[in-house]
């Protein structure tokens, strides 16, 4: 029986990796969406309806477009995490919500504040989501479900510890500045998968552990890993 960590043999797999760590980086990747979510969102409706000059009605609306729109994204992102593996995109799509957060802070009017809601639901639910969910599927079979609701737990996590923290920056500075606090949610994120980024390598360029050299966690390599480098099918 194979453990919690992986494969039996200690030399399928490069130092330092595990399933473990696959299933926690997915987690706070997930974790890492809360400010995309309609959790993330539904604290700040008020605060800016009021300051700028907008119907609660209205606000709400341009969110639905927002979010209809955003996810529109998300075939063309599911192709580059195809082509390029989570791997690869997790930092962009990281920054890409830190700088969705950055245009909500500054938004001025209802157009700009329908690109900053378009952006925010893009790289959170289209983007992070998508390429965290990707990274469990890459690693785990047998034991894929679970772990995809463990990495799930994360917006349970974000939902339960975002909002407060939100609300308190906004009653003391200002919903733009809650918005500006929650850019610096994603440096944890970033550091944590940079880091293992660049202790295995070899992951960026094979796209799939199994053409790196290692066995996938809880079972054994899918089609789309056998024999290739790519894991696309």
């Amino acid at each position: 029986m194979t453990s919690w960590t992986g494969s039996a043999r200690a030399g399928d797999r490069s130092p330092g990796l595990s399933g473990t760590l696959v299933a926690f980086a997915s987690f706070v990747g997930v974790f890492a969406t809360t400010p995309g979510q309609t959790v993330g969102v539904s604290s700040f409706i008020d605060p800016i309806a009021i300051d700028l000059g907008l119907a609660r009605e209205h606000v709400l609306l341009l969110y639905s477009i927002g979010t209809f729109l955003g996810i529109l994204t998300a075939p063309s992102i599911g192709k580059l995490v195809d082509r390029f593996g989570p791997r690869r995109l997790i930092v962009p799509v990281v920054l890409a919500l830190a700088m969705a957060c950055g245009v909500m802070s500054r938004a001025q009017g209802a157009w700009s504040l329908a690109i900053g809601f378009v952006l925010l639901r893009a790289a959170a639910i289209a983007g992070l989501s998508l390429v965290s969910a990707q990274m469990v599927n890459l690693w785990f079979v047998d034991f894929r479900g679970r772990v995809t609701a463990l990495s799930m737990m994360g917006l349970a996590v974000g939902g339960l510890v975002v909002p407060p923290l939100a609300e308190a920056v906004t009653q003391g500075a200002g919903w733009r500045s809650a918005y500006l606090s929650r850019e610096g949610l994603r440096s944890p994120a970033q550091r944590t998968d940079t880091r293992q980024g660049r202790a295995h390598h070899r992951l960026l360029v094979s796209h799939c552990p199994h053409a790196a050299g290692q066995r996938r966690q809880h079972g054994a390599a899918a089609r789309s890993c056998e024999g290739h480098g790519t894991g696309r099918t």
